[in-house]
């Protein structure tokens, strides 16, 4: 075949170069490409482009004007596999001339290629032209043009759809590079401009820090700087930054039940009706971390993004030794606070500690003091502790102190609020308490004093409302000063005189039943426990109603009371419940 080109054929060349040259968009190249074939080769009714993938090892057909265009990008032939595979094999111009040529090559297909061939093509082609695009021996893929009409396709349309193709594959090769170069140098920005983020944000989160922000404040500025949720939680897996979502919140309940299970690399996770892309950054050290970094986003954590919450683990780390290092020295103050108040001495820079702490001097205070059944960790439950009494408290100015076996509560009382109200909040309150530090409690709570300095009258009277409820056995966990009726007295005679009274009112009696090992005390408060009412003291006795009336009378003869005398009645009932608390 003569290579030179006759002058229709030129001008048809560089009307195609000059289609294809007006563009370095590689899929707008792909689409003149196909158009200028069939336009400048008058035989030609229709075609396809096929580039070949790498990848997959597959001819893809990217354009065409002949196959259903729902069809063509399930369209990949294999090297060699019909007309187009073979030209992409050979690396030279194929021409399949006549129907019967066609049929043959395209029953090289596979049954799925032949089933999409024969959905977009119904009539087979009577000739077929196949060109590689062929740069430096590399052949980059293939235009396939069909004539639909028993045409001879001449040696001059052969020469022009070569000198297309030749033409075509150069232009595709530049748009590549075009492309690759472009992409780099979009990388390139991109990276730029993660850097300069990066710089940035960790500029930013220095600052914060030295302007003294929260804990909240920062983690605040990370989610909002890097779209990011988030969460910190101590070594002890509470919460020290609530989380930013629900959604992550309950991520972390339902898909990490023990800080062991964080990933220290992205995981993705379904939640709901989307994907969660989730990652933990260990605060502190790896043997002994002291707390994390919880992260979500719907789009994957970049490498920019890990290194910026790297970098803002390691001052989260820094603000949370600060943070307990402050809570260790308020908990210190706030003990030497509780001992100067609860002590009686007070010193001369009482208000200014208060101040210290929050509260007020003036006023009315109450002292309510928890008691637990067994030894607690305070350094450890101390904050947990003081939240809940904030949650409870949130309507009254407060202060909390913790022991090892003590919780102490001093509530201010505005003038509206009772010590009844105290007592309501601590009933609510202790389930949640006991369940926080697994031990029982008892909570004694005193009587209001004005002035924050009387507020030791109100803890020794919680003290003394404590002894009263250990002395009494009493299931009762919550009870106030004022609410011991009757016992106050007790609790505040001196106990010579309480035991004078005793001896007094029912000595004669005492010195009975020891003598004679007889239960007339026993008879004696069982009668009043039964509302003085004969039947039902006998049966809970378990004797006689006449061995009752029997007992009730010796009662009246050796203490020279009469159980029908209001007066007698009363000073008996008096004496037999301060026996019961000296017992």
């Amino acid at each position: 075949m003569n290579e030179s080109l006759s002058k229709r054929q030129l001008e048809s060349l560089l009307y195609a170069t000059n289609v294809m040259n007006s563009s370095l968009d590689f899929e707008t190249i792909i689409e003149s490409l196909l158009q200028v074939c069939v336009s400048q080769v008058q035989a030609i009714d229709g075609g396809v482009l096929f580039l070949f993938d790498e990848e997959r090892q597959r001819l893809i057909a990217k354009k065409t004007t002949v196959l259903d265009k729902t069809i063509i990008d399930k369209v990949a032939l294999k090297p060699g596999e019909s007309m187009t595979g073979q030209c992409f094999i050979r690396k030279e111009i194929v021409l399949f001339q006549g129907r019967e040529s066609v049929t043959s090559l395209t029953d090289t297909l596979s049954p799925e290629n032949k089933r999409y061939l024969h959905l977009s093509v119904p009539t087979m082609p009577y000739s077929t032209i196949c060109a590689p695009l062929l740069i430096k021996g590399q052949c980059l893929g293939v235009i396939t043009l069909d004539a639909f009409k028993p045409v001879e396709i001449s040696d001059e349309d052969l020469k022009l759809v070569k000198a297309i193709s030749q033409q075509a594959a150069v232009t595709l090769e530049n748009a590549r590079l075009y492309q690759t170069q472009e992409r780099a140098m979009n990388d390139v920005k991109r990276v730029n401009y993660a850097l300069q983020r990066s710089s940035t944000i960790h500029r930013e989160l220095t600052e914060l820090v030295l302007n003294g922000k929260s804990l909240n404040e920062i983690t605040s500025y990370i989610g909002n700087r890097l779209q990011v949720d988030y969460a910190v939680l101590n070594e002890e897996r509470d919460f020290s930054v609530s989380a930013s979502s629900p959604q992550l919140e309950e991520l972390i309940e339902t898909h990490y039940p023990s800080t062991s299970n964080f990933p220290l690399q992205t995981e993705v996770l379904e939640l709901k009706d989307r994907h969660l892309h989730f990652v933990a950054f260990r605060l502190g050290s790896r043997q002994e971390p002291i707390g994390w970094l919880l992260c979500s986003k719907t789009e994957p954590f970049d490498a920019i993004d890990t290194n910026t919450l790297e970098h803002a683990s390691s001052i989260l780390a820094m603000e949370l030794i600060k943070t307990r290092a402050i809570e260790d020295a308020q908990l210190q103050m706030r003990g030497e606070f509780a001992e100067q108040l609860f002590s009686g001495v007070l010193k001369e820079d009482l208000p200014l500690l208060a101040k210290r702490l929050h509260l007020p001097v003036d006023g009315d205070f109450v002292v309510a003091i928890a008691r637990f059944d067994a030894p607690i960790e305070k350094v450890v439950m101390y904050p947990r502790v003081v939240q809940q009494a904030t949650k409870h408290f949130q309507q009254f100015v407060h202060f909390a102190s913790l022991d090892s076996r003590e919780l102490k509560v001093i509530v201010h009382l505005p003038p509206n609020k009772e010590v009844h109200q105290v007592t309501t909040i601590w009933k609510g309150w202790i389930t949640e308490l006991e369940a926080l530090t697994h031990c029982k409690a008892t909570v004694g709570i005193g009587k209001k004093h004005s002035h924050l300095r009387r507020a030791y009258y109100s803890s020794q009277e919680a003290y003394q409302t404590l002894r009263h409820l250990e002395k009494m056995h009493s299931t009762q966990a919550v009870l106030s000063f004022d609410e011991l009726g009757l016992h106050r007295l007790l609790l505040q005679s001196p106990k010579e005189d309480i035991q004078n009274y005793i001896q007094e009112t029912m000595g004669t009696l005492l010195h009975y039943d020891q003598e004679k090992n007889s239960d007339l005390i026993l008879t004696l408060r069982t009668y009043f426990s039964h509302q003085q009412q004969m039947k039902p003291t006998a049966e809970a006795l378990h004797i006689h109603a006449n061995t009752l009336i029997y007992r009730l009378r010796r009662i009246e003869e050796i203490t020279g009371k009469t159980l029908t005398n209001l007066d007698d009645l009363l000073s008996l009932h008096t004496a037999l419940h301060f026996l019961q608390d000296e017992m």
